[in-house]
């Protein structure tokens, strides 16, 4: 209470003192109007009363002063700036549109007209999108001058009008969507969702008559050859004459399947599955089945509908990786697939596990091993750490070519490296997949096709496994993983001999571990880079960690960064050249940027002739001029030494300042 009387007290006595200045202040006038009068400086009185009305924070005095001292026009301009922003600031405490709105009637001149508009864009555009009201969206978009707001209204709007198409799921709702966005974000699915929706419509069942009609009304449908396939097969095993005088006036490129099926299923090799899952391919029918692996594992309880294959049996027989194209895989992107669809895509990798003589529902392995291509032929190193599969990247050399996994903790199905593509001396132009990987030897099997294709065995010649590895996650400073380039230096000729990128979902990575001595960068867009120095002394089992932080992040918190900056005390006058690769790696971070970036250089001791500060100073100088080197305007780099008791001997710091 006492404090709350005293506060009182003294806002009372702060608006007296304020009405004498303002007292005062008339009298003065009054008096320098008298001719033959003693002038008063004016000028002090609004000073010392400016003063005085800004320790009130209050924006009422604040117009009484400009009302007041009008004709001290310095004094009046300064007030004005002041009341414009104690009012702004008051309406960020509100937070309101209608505080933004009642700011901009009230002072249309102040500085932060802009930014109150920006808000109240921003968040009127906000309210539109929670309310979904495309109709308001087109209209902001129209209205609105900032360029992004408005197309961010327009991508809004096309949204929610695709939204309201998934939502319906019928061919009317897509063909909407597309009359109005032919070429829109999201006319790709909508068209492969209207023809789906097409045939769900449309084809209720797979009788002779109904695929006729469906056929005759959509003639350019993209599934037309595959239906006009399908109808050739229905119609080939019921004996119907309509059918087949349908098939054979639209001139099918495919041979009678009926034919193909009985010299496919005479194969002692394979077991036919059921034949709705039959596939058909360009001029011949393929079969999908299971090899017979071993007499004594039955794989009954793990068929489906869809196509498995290439069963990779390990654990005894007790668990199982194969390829199948099953509707929840990756190869559909996502995409609600009918079974026709799921005839003929992609294949992804699964692993089950035997339980109580029973195999467990198949697990469906992540990205990035599996993904919208094909994947299959896996096969699983002894020490379950590697994953050898095939796969159908449009960056193979010719079909499909050998990739390869890793991950470090073997009771994890889910934390995966990026795929390596292995080299010619594994992958040809044909089909190449692995058939056998003991550690020094690896046997593929390479060709255009499985009965054509030629067995190679490929051995290391000291001994050592083909395969070793070096792991790590990257990740940024809240410790959520980061998609990352991860650069690994040859540590004799500091220049860069090969690179992966980080699984963006998990952040782990993998490279094949070096013969000598290497360094490690960690790169992301926006980030500052990390460099790690001799990493071939760590054991192989060591985790290297990246932590990459966001330069935003440190300009929004004001924070500076350490970095992985080496120097050779042998030389003078230039960087050595891992450090040079570093700098070249931070300057392509910095180049886009707009602020001022500041190198400052610690060192607790002198070299030479130099001074520690001096030395610091040269450093600094250094890191500039490489900076620059690499395009960096010097007026956006300011470089300072210090002489300071740090840990180490030389620290480099850099922080970033808004360039006014």
């Amino acid at each position: 209470m006492f404090i709350m009387i005293l506060f009182c007290m003294v806002s009372v006595a702060q608006t007296d003192s304020i009405d004498m200045f303002f007292a005062e202040y008339e009298a003065a006038i009054q008096n320098n109007n008298q001719p033959k009068s003693k002038k008063i400086n004016t000028e002090t009185i609004a000073q010392k009363t400016l003063e005085a009305v800004y320790a009130t924070k209050s924006v009422e005095r604040l117009n009484d002063f400009c009302i007041t001292f009008y004709r001290e026009e310095k004094y009046v301009t300064e007030a004005k700036r002041i009341r414009d922003k104690l009012a702004f600031e008051q309406a960020q405490n509100a937070g309101t549109v209608t505080a933004y709105k009642d700011f901009l009637e009230q002072y249309p001149d102040a500085m932060q007209t802009t930014l109150a508009q920006s808000f109240i864009n921003q968040e009127t555009l906000q309210q539109y999108i929670t309310a979904k009201n495309t109709d308001s969206l087109l209209s902001f978009a129209n209205s609105v001058s900032d360029k992004t707001l408005s197309q961010k209204a327009l991508q809004e709007a096309e949204k929610i009008i695709f939204e309201q198409a998934l939502t319906a799921n019928q061919s009317v709702s897509y063909a909407n969507y597309l009359a109005k966005y032919p070429d829109g974000t999201y006319s790709t699915i909508a068209k492969d969702k209207y023809n789906k929706a097409l045939i769900n419509e449309n084809l209720p069942d797979y009788k002779v008559s109904t695929l006729i009609n469906f056929l005759k009304k959509y003639p350019n449908h993209p599934s037309y050859q595959q239906l006009l396939d399908t109808l050739q097969y229905i119609a080939t095993e019921r004996t119907s004459y309509k059918g087949l005088q349908f098939c054979n006036e639209a001139k099918p490129k495919q041979d009678s399947v009926s034919t193909s099926l009985k010299a496919v299923t005479k194969n002692p090799n394979v077991i036919p599955l059921p034949r709705k899952i039959i596939k058909i391919y360009k001029d011949e029918v393929l079969t999908a089945y299971i090899p017979k692996l071993l007499d004594s594992i039955d794989f009954t309880e793990l068929q489906s509908a869809f196509s498995d294959a290439d069963f990779f049996v390990f654990n005894d027989g007790n668990a199982v990786l194969f390829a199948s194209n099953r509707e929840d895989g990756y190869g559909t992107d996502g995409l609600k697939l009918t079974k026709l669809d799921t005839l003929n895509s992609p294949f992804d990798l699964y692993v089950s596990f035997k339980q109580n003589g029973h195999w467990k529902e198949p697990l469906l392995l992540p990205k990035p091993v599996n993904n919208e291509f094909n994947q299959c032929k896996p096969v699983l190193s002894k020490d379950k750490k590697m994953l050898f599969f095939s796969n159908e990247y449009p960056e193979t050399y010719g079909n499909s070519d050998i990739y390869l996994s890793y991950r470090s903790d073997t009771s994890d199905w889910q934390n995966w490296s990026v795929p390596l593509h292995l080299s010619y001396l594994f992958n040809t132009k044909g089909n190449d997949f692995v058939v056998e990987y003991n550690d020094t030897s690896i046997i593929v099997k390479q060709g255009f096709n499985d009965e054509k294709g030629q067995f190679r065995q490929l051995t290391t010649k000291n001994g050592n496994p083909m395969f070793s590895f070096r792991c790590g996650n990257a990740k940024d400073i809240n410790g959520k993983p980061a998609s990352a380039s991860i650069i690994i230096v040859d540590e004799a000729t500091n220049k860069p001999f090969d690179s992966v990128e980080s699984n963006s979902n998990t952040g782990f990575f993998a490279f094949r571990k070096p013969e000598k001595p290497f360094a490690v960068a960690g790169v992301k867009k926006g980030c500052i880079p990390v460099l790690l120095q001799s990493r071939q002394t760590a054991s192989d089992s060591t985790i290297i960690a990246i932590q990459l932080n966001e330069i935003q992040m440190l300009i929004s918190k004001n924070k500076i960064q350490t970095l992985d900056i080496p120097f050779d005390d042998n030389e003078m006058k230039k960087l050595p050249a891992i450090t040079k690769l570093y700098l070249h790696f931070f300057a392509q971070e910095l180049i886009e940027m707009s602020q001022i970036v500041s190198i400052s250089v610690f060192c607790n001791s002198g070299l030479k002739d130099l001074s520690p500060q001096e030395l610091a100073q040269s450093r600094a100088n250094l890191i500039k001029s490489a900076l620059i080197d690499e395009g960096m305007p010097s007026e956006r780099i300011v470089a300072v030494g210090f002489e300071y008791k740090t840990k180490s001997k030389c620290r480099v710091e850099t922080g970033f300042i808004e360039n006014q």
